[in-house]
Order: C-alpha cells, then structure tokens, then sequence
C-alpha cells in the first residue's frame, strides 16, 4: 500500500514538474522566434564608418540579454534600469528612460549594440573596454557626456545624422588604433579629447567642420586644436570652429591640408611636408597674425591681393628651413611685418625675391632688425623692392643678382649691394629713395654710373672693382651731399681695334674723372700720350693682341674724398685690305637670264682672300633691253675693312625673238578665222587685236594681249560666244484633274538650248499627283508645256483659336464676365456690346466681327462709369522677405474716396512678419499697392508619434510603440489585445499624418470583473467569495486567437491542473484507505 502510494505521489509530482517546465520551454522557443524576425527598421551611419548601426526595435517579451547582445553590457543597463542584473527579465522603454547615466568601467563590454534605446541619458561612460565600433551610440537625443578611453577604437566619424543634439564632450583617449577623427555639424559639441602624440600612432586625418561650439580637439589644452608629433597624421581639415582660439599642428607629417573660417591669431605649422598649395587652403582667417610653415615642402611662397581677403591681418610669415624654395613673392600685404627665412646654408635653390606694396614690412630674410637680408645666396638672380616704407635696409651682398628694382624705399638709408652681376640696366631701376645715404656697389658689372638717380642725401658711394670709365662732371648736382667715392680697381676693357696693313695702334683716351682725363700712367709696350690720344707703334705691337695702360688719382672734385684707379685693356687685331679682281666688261644677248652669281662667275670675279664679293648686278642691268650698263663690285672682310670698289661693263646685244601666234575660237576650241603671227626683237614689245566675226561676240580678252616678245613661242587667244537665237516661250500650268487652274499660267522666256527649270507649288487642300516629265529641259524653236495636275484633299474640319470678348473700364479694370467664343478656322465671328449698368460704351473694337484663325484673339469693349470720377485701382500683394510671389496679386475697384479693407491670406510655411500700413483705406484717383510680407517657418523634416496602451489610472499595460516619419506622412496604429482588459476608449488620432509635432496616442483599457473558470463542472467565486450556481446561464471562456505569452494564463492554468491532479490523488488515497479500515473493522 505504501508503495502504491507513493507510486501515485511520485507520479503526481513529475507529471507536476512537466507542466510547470513546459513555459520555460515554451519561453525558450519564442525568443528563438524573436530573433529571427527581429528586423532592422531603419540604418544609419555612426559614430565610425566602419560598420553601418542597425537601428534597435523594442519588442513585447524582450529581456535584456535579447536585446543587448553583449551580457556585460546587458548586466549594466539591467542594473542600471532595475536595479538587477538579471538579464533574463523583461525589458520595457519605460525601464530604459529611467537611465540618465551609464556607467560600465572595466566591465569586459566590446558590442554596444542597443544602447540606442537609452534614450534619455545623458552620459556615458565605457572606458576600459574593448569597444571597436561605437556606432549604436546613435540618435539619442538627451546625451551630454561620452567617454570611450582605453578601448579599441579605430575611427571617430560624427555628422549631422547621428542626432546628437546635446553632445558637447567627447573623451577618446588612449585608444591605440584610432586611425580618423571626423567631426562636423555637432552644434552643442565643446571638448574632445584624445592622448598626446604617444597614443595617436596610427592616427592619419583629422577633420572637423561646422562645429559652432567646438572649443578643444585633440590633446588636452584650452581653446586648442592640438595634434603633435603625430609622424602618422597627413591629412587635417579645420572649417567653421569659431570658439577655438589657437591651433597646433606642428611636427606631423601633414601633405593635405584645409583650415578655413577660424578666429584664431597664431597657426604653427612646422615640421610637415606642405607644399606651394598651402596658401590656397588656408581661407578667410580673419584674425590670423603668425604664420608658421617652416621646415615644409616648399618651393615658391606666393601673397598677392587675393591672399588678402583670407588673411587681411597677416603680420609674420616664418618660411625657415624649406630647404627646396625657389621664389619668394609677397605683395600686398597690408599689414605683414615680417617674413622670416634661413640663412644662405638652406636657400641653396633660392633664384628671386619679390616684395613689393607691403607698407608695414619691416623684415625680409635672415632675421635682422628692420632689414631686407639675403647674403651668400650663389643661386639668387633677381630682386624686386618696391614700396616698403618701413624697410631701413638692403643688404643683398656676395649673390648672383643681374637683375634688381629698387623703388619708393623712402626709408632705406643703407644699401649694400657688394659682391653680385649688376648692370647698368639694373641701376637705373634705383628710384624713390630719398634718404638713401651709402651705397656699396662693389665688384659687379658696372660700366656708366651716370644710369644713377638723384640721391639728395648721398654721402658715400662704393664702386669698386667694376668697369666704370667716366666718374661724371654731373654726380655732384645729382648727389650734392656726396663727400667720398671709392672707385678702385676698375676694370675697363674697349671695343676691339683693327690695325691695318701694319699701321700704328691709335686710340683716344676715354678715361675721366669728373670732366677731365686721365693721365695713362704706365703704358704697356712703350706706349706714348699726346694730344688726348695714345699711340702704340707698329713694331712694338707686331707680335701682341692687346695692350693697356693703367690710372690712378684722386677724386677730381672739391669737398669728395676718394681715389679713381684702374686699368684699361685695349684689344686689337692686325688685317688687310682685301682687293678685287675682275674682267673689266662682258656682253650678253638681249633676253639672257642671268643671277649675281651666274654673272660673276662669268666675269671671273675673286678676291685676295677668298671674300665674298658683293654687287648691284640685279639692280643696274635690264637683260631685256639693249644698252651698255656699269656695275659696281665691292667686299668686306671679317675685320670690317673693305677693298677699293671694282667696276665692270656690261653690254645687252639684241637677239631677234620667236614668233607670236595670234588664234580666235570658240569655247570649245574651234577655229573661227585665220591665226596672225607677230615678230620682233627680243625684249621689244607687241600689242594683238580682237577680229570682228559675223554671228559671233568676243567674251574673253586673254592677259597677253600685249606684252614683250623673248626667246620663247607665245600664243594669243581670243574667245568668242556664238549670238543667242531667241527660242519660243514654254507655259507652265497648274490644274485639278478637271482641268481648273489652281493659280495663274506662267511663261518662261530664253534662247535655243538654254536650260530651264520648273517647280511644283502648294496649294492649301490639294496635293500633288503628277509631276510632267518636261519638268526641266532646254529651250527650242518650238513652244512647249508644262502641266502640274494636282487632286483635292478632303480634310476633316480644323479648330480654330478661341476669341476672347473682354468687357472693362478705362482703367481695365474687369466689369462684366469675359465670353468666349469658339469656331473652325476660317469660319466668320461677330461680338456684340453689352449694356452694363452705371457705365457708359467709349470705345468699340475694331475686331469685333473677323474670321476665326489659328491664333488666339482678343476683342476689348471699353466703358466709362457714369457721372463718377475716375478711380485707380489698388494692388494687394503676398510677397516673402525677399519679394518673392507667394500669392497671385489681387486688384480692388472702387469709387473714389470709397473705402477698402484688404486681409493677409494663409500661405503654407509661411507666417506673416509685417502688416502694411496702408491695409485698410480709402480709393483715390492714383494707384496704390498694398504689401503683405511673411516669413518662411523653419522646417523640420520628421518628428516622433508614441503610442500607448494604458489603463484607466494612465499605467501602461504594454510596452509604447515609437512611430517615426516625415512631415504629412500618413499614419494608423491599432488597438492591441491585453489579457485580463477590454479597450474602453479609441483616440481620436489613431490614425493620421505626422507633423511638425510629436504627437501621443492613448488606448485606455478597463480591467475585466469576471475571471475565467477553468473547470466546466466547478463553479467560479463572486466578487463576496460566494459559490456561483452552476447553469446554461454561464458566460462562455473566451478562446486566445494566438499562443500566450510566457508567464500569462496557460501557465497559471497548467499550475492549477497540478495543484488539482495531487488533490484527486491524495482524495482518492483517503477513500480506499477508509475502506480498508472499514473492512478490517468488519
């Protein structure tokens, strides 16, 4: 008996145990379910790009290890929302908009997804993680605070989209693998926050735009972009960051480059590898004073006035150790004060400055107070300084400058020019320095210093070792404060002489000092000095090609110290005079062709040196004309010097010439009379003559009518037409088939076998049917024509436009309704005046009867209104703030002195700003307009509908649903069906369009008074406990129409089978034990 009740007991309670395993089990599959058709409703595009954030949607029965992946990050939000960190309980929006901070420090966590759902935190805090992409962190409105340090990271990319509106901090530090920051359009957006360079190893763009608040970027300092040392940052974009105040990007390895529409004063760029662009892409900088590019790429540094609306206040430009720079060129500048360059060691490729209009400049080059400095820069050429005011200056000594301009320095008082190529050419580009009181023009190429401006306070002047000959009478005019010259160690070297046929060397002394000549004191080669001329004797110079001689005194001028010295070289070189030789006459016969060349090869011309002889052969000598002719020979040699001219005789001998044969033919080339033959004497001329020939006409006259006979055959050739005969006239028709003519006969006229043509024409309803074959063809001696026959068209009727009869007052102003009348083309229309109370007709059309057409007509009626003084109209126009149409112009009539009230009208997106003063007034007899202006409302694209599910206290009974759409987007929700509740109130709004609000729908429930009873044959309890009878009178259970959920009513059902089936279990053990007893009793 034991046994057999504890058979039944055991059996009872694993059958107990199997039903209430049975939810879980349940519960198990329906999350699986879950997963599987829990699709993403919308993407976008995070925090980084390297993964694309499905938007998170919560469901009904979703726990939280379901909804954030990641259990460490589950467990977090748990506690957070609960206080539990069970994460297999159910999650609702309600728990998760408890969350205002998330705190998760070293918790393991590497998957953020869901954590959009939070949304109204306002901080988050992962640091110490393994986080890789943030970018569920995603559309949530109410965030402040974001802190992902020591994580894993790779890029941080934050726009617009994200929906970040309140976001101002960002910490990001020590994230080893951070590759990209891009950050723009973050309004509220103050601080972010990355390591030092130690930490950014791998960092490579940097990019922030549109950022209004924006205050630090990168590693921590006040008001500061700061990103150094950073060997793998290139790329770095700046624009629109109006709060920060100071910028560092110095020691990186930057190539691209974008800073544009900042306030900051300094912006150190060393240490990067910017090239020449640099300057485009540094943009409207209002306040920028320093700039710093040095130890960069570049070659050629370009301001000009285009750089001034970018950087109007520019004051220092540091240029230093670029060691590849070519050109400097800075013009413009209003307010740039100096420009810093290395020294000549790192200006190795440097070839020219350029500075010109900087009022402010004060230093250009090497650092040196208020000075223009470039010295020992072998590859520098050209210099151009033009309106410095400022510079005090110029110390250009020891380059390679041939080209210089200086000009308006009215500061400079110093120039040292010492030691380069300069010209003559280059000096007087010496203007406008009106202080200038040294300049030190030693050893370069300079041969007249007379190229000099006037310099009124000119005390010293340096020309040493240069080729300068004459020290001019007028320097001191020029220079009236001049008080020492230094000209030593000229070296002047003159034009090359020729000495001829062993003749003396003779020059004229040139050298002078002050208006009087030197004294040439030594002479090379026994040279002697007389009468201001030198002379060298024939056998002192038989072997040399030059010779010199040497000067030195001082300063011929009272009140200037200073010695004039030099030496000059006189080059020569020894020749002859070439001589010629030639026949001296030559005949040719009359006509011979004949060059220069020809002729003095015949003449057997040459000369002692094999020279090229010259003459006016071609100039002097008609080959067709008879005569005698003298011709004169000449020749230079390679020294210049030329031989005694020759002449030679030339005779033209007469030569009788070839016939000329005179023919008169036809186009074709058939003979028309006999040919005449002209002769003569080569040379001489001759003159043909047309023929008269009977039925015939000259037509050409050919272009050798007349000219001159040669050795040749010529032929004349006269051309001659044959005279038209008139032919007989051709007619041409045009008929119907019937033989009508559809328009007048023409006739054609011309000559016998002349050609004709005729066309076919178009007729309105016809068309062509036959073409004649004699269509074109030759005119003849007989008459001839020409039919076009052409057949009807039957066409269907065509609409004309319509006629539009206007009815209207002078001022044409509508006054009766406009009628309109319609008709085919070509049918006939008359209009009709009508009698309009209150006016009177003034004026009738002159179309009012006419032909309909196919184009549109108007027919006007003007009235006049009776005994009423005429009144202009008034115009009422809707216009937006720049003058836009936003409504058809409306125009009011009225009586003079009537009065008139105008409304603004509901313009979509529009609301009115500016009521006209004149909106309500009185008609006058002048035209008036009145102006409505309205303002554009700002737009918003999309907004938000919750809907809830509530009972009648207002606790919600599911989990709200979150609709997102556009503006004027439809919408419908739907009531749900909740256990135990029956739906008492539908909103209003359960349906319609989303607007520029976010809207709320409540359904409201009323929790049922009846439970369900389970057992047919057990009758359910009364509200007071009562047992209700059992009777057909009992309401029927209501079916589920799908499975419930876990933890709802089957589950409570199955429990209560348990509980029912022990009972039976233990009722059924007490009866057959009272049995037993009873029997034993017995």
């Amino acid at each position: 008996m034991k046994r057999k009740i504890s058979s039944i007991i055991v059996v009872g309670i694993m059958f107990f145990q199997s039903l209430t395993t049975y939810p879980f089990i349940t519960e198990a599959k329906e999350n699986e379910q879950k997963e599987e058709i829990n699709k993403p409703s919308k993407i976008t595009k995070g925090l980084t790009n390297s993964l694309k954030y499905t938007k998170t949607i919560l469901e009904t029965g979703d726990t939280y290890d379901s909804v954030f992946p990641d259990s460490a990050l589950a467990k977090v939000v748990a506690k957070e929302a609960t206080g539990s960190e069970n994460t297999t309980q159910l999650v609702t929006q309600a728990d998760l908009n408890k969350i205002k901070s998330l705190n998760g420090y070293n918790k393991g966590i590497s998957v953020l997804t869901g954590i959009d759902l939070l949304v109204n935190v306002t901080s988050i805090s992962l640091n110490n993680n393994q986080v890789t992409d943030i970018s569920p962190i995603d559309q949530l409105p109410n965030l402040v605070s974001l802190s992902v340090k020591n994580n894993q990271i790779s890029s941080l990319i934050l726009n617009a989209q994200n929906q970040l509106p309140k976001l101002t901090t960002i910490d990001i530090e020590n994230n080893p693998d951070l590759n990209t920051i891009d950050i723009q359009d973050q309004h509220q957006l103050v601080d972010v926050k990355t390591s030092g360079y130690t930490g950014l190893r791998k960092l490579t763009t940097v990019i922030a735009k549109n950022n209004p608040e924006l205050v630090n970027l990168g590693q921590y300092t006040i008001r500061n972009v700061y990103f150094s040392q950073v060997a793998s940052l290139t790329k770095v974009e700046l624009v629109n960051l109006p709060k920060v105040r100071k910028v560092n990007l110095e020691r990186n390895s930057i190539n691209e480059l974008k800073v544009t529409d900042l306030a900051i004063e300094d912006l150190p760029f060393g240490e990067n590898e910017l090239t020449d662009t640099v300057f485009d892409n540094i943009q409207n900088l209002p306040n920028l004073k320093t700039l710093d590019l040095s130890k960069n790429q570049l070659e050629e540094v370009v301001l000009d006035k285009t750089d001034v609306e970018n950087l109007p206040n520019l004051m220092t430009l540091n240029i230093q150790q670029n060691l590849a720079i070519k050109l400097i060129n800075v013009q413009d500048q209003p307010q740039l004060v100096d420009v810093k360059t290395s020294d000549y060691k790192e200006l190795s490729a440097l070839t020219t400055v350029i500075a010109k209009n900087n009022p402010e400049l004060v230093n250009l080059g090497y650092p040196i107070m208020q000075n223009v400095y470039f010295s020992q820069v072998a590859s520098l050429t050209k210099v151009e300084l033009a309106n410095l005011p400022k510079v005090r200056a110029v110390r250009l000594e020891r380059n390679s400058i041939n080209q210089i301009e200086l000009n308006n320095l009215v500061s400079v008082k110093d120039v040292n020019l010492n030691t380069n190529k300069i010209t003559n050419d280059s000096i007087e580009k010496f203007k406008g320095m009106p202080i200038l009181a040294t300049l030190n023009l030693n050893k370069n190429q300079i041969t007249n210093i007379n190229m000099l401006d006037d310099f009124p306070e000119m005390t010293t002047l340096n020309i040493d070792l240069n080729s300068v000959s004459v020290l001019p009478s007028n320097l001191k005019t020029k220079m009236p404060k001049l008080s020492r010259i230094s000209a030593l160690n000229q070296t002047v070297t003159l034009d090359k002489a020729i000495v001829v046929d062993d003749s003396d060397l003779i020059i004229n002394n040139e050298i002078s000092n002050f208006g009087k000549l030197t004294d040439p004191s030594p002479i090379s080669n026994f040279g002697t000095y007389a009468n201001e001329k030198i002379t060298w004797s024939s056998e002192r110079i038989k072997n040399l090609t030059e010779v010199s001689f040497k000067f030195s005194e001082l300063i011929n001028v009272t009140g200037i110290d200073g010695t004039f010295s030099g030496k000059v070289t006189q080059p020569f070189k020894k020749s002859t005079t070439p001589v010629i030789n030639a026949d001296s006459e030559i005949h040719y016969p009359q006509g011979t062709k004949k060059t220069e060349a020809e002729f003095l090869k015949d003449i057997q011309a040459q000369t002692t040196d094999d020279l090229s002889i010259k003459s006016d052969f071609e100039i002097m000598v008609n080959l067709k004309k008879v005569g005698k002719y003298t011709v004169i020979l000449n020749v230079e040699n390679m020294d210049g010097i030329k031989a005694n001219p020759k002449e030679v005789t030339v005779y033209i001998d007469a030569v009788q010439g070839a016939n000329i044969t005179v023919k008169y033919e036809d186009k074709s080339g058939n003979k028309l009379a006999e040919n005449s033959i002209l002769t003569g004497n080569v040379g001489e001329e001759y003159s043909s003559s047309e023929k008269e020939i009977l039925g015939y006409t000259l037509t050409e006259i050919p272009t050798k009518s007349q000219g001159e006979f040669s050795l040749e055959e010529q032929t004349v050739t006269y051309i001659y037409s044959k005279n038209p005969v008139p032919a007989k006239d051709i007619t041409v028709q045009y008929t119907d088939e019937d033989g009508i003519e559809l328009a007048p006969t023409e006739t054609l006229s011309g000559n016998v076998d002349e050609n004709y043509v005729t066309t076919a024409k178009t007729f309105t309803g016809y068309e062509l049917i036959e073409t004649p074959s004699n269509a074109e063809g030759k005119f003849s001696e007989n008459a001839q024509t020409v039919t076009y026959v052409y057949r009807a068209i039957k066409a269907d009727p065509i609409l004309a436009k319509e006629v539009t009869v206007n009815y209207q007052d002078e001022l044409g102003a509508k006054i009766s309704e406009t009628e309109v009348l319609t008709g085919e083309i070509g049918e006939t229309y008359t209009t009709v005046a009508k009698t309009i109370d209150g006016y009177t007709l003034i004026k009738s059309p002159i179309n009012a009867s006419g032909i309909f057409n196919e184009n549109p007509q108007t027919v006007t009626y003007v009235y006049q209104l009776q005994n009423n003084p005429i009144t202009a109209n008034i115009t009422v126009k809707h216009l937006d703030e720049n003058n836009n149409e936003l409504a058809p112009s409306e125009v009011l009539s009225g009586i003079v002195d009537e009065a008139y009230t105008t409304n603004p009208k509901e313009i979509k997106d529009y609301s009115l700003v500016k009521v006209p003063t004149n909106a309500s007034g009185k008609f006058t007899t002048e035209a008036q307009t009145v102006i409505y202006h309205y303002k554009k409302n700002s737009i918003q694209t999309s907004s938000y509908i919750t809907v809830k599910y509530v009972d009648e206290t207002g606790k919600e009974l599911a989990i709200s649903e979150v609709l997102n759409g556009n503006i004027n987007d439809s919408y419908a929700t739907t009531a749900k069906e909740i256990k135990g509740y029956t739906l008492v109130e539908k909103p209003a709004n359960a349906t319609g369009k989303f607007t520029d609000q976010d809207q709320t729908i409540k359904y409201v429930y009323r929790a049922n008074t009846d439970e369900v009873n389970l057992d047919p044959d057990v009758p359910a309890r009364n509200p007071n406990g009562d047992i209700q009878p059992m009777n057909g009178a009992q309401p029927p259970i209501e079916v589920p129409k799908s499975l419930p959920k876990t933890g709802s009513q089957p589950a409570n059902l199955i429990f209560g089978l348990g509980v029912l089936l022990v009972f039976l279990s233990t009722q059924w053990l007490h009866r057959d034990k009272r049995k037993k007893d009873k029997f034993h009793n017995c």
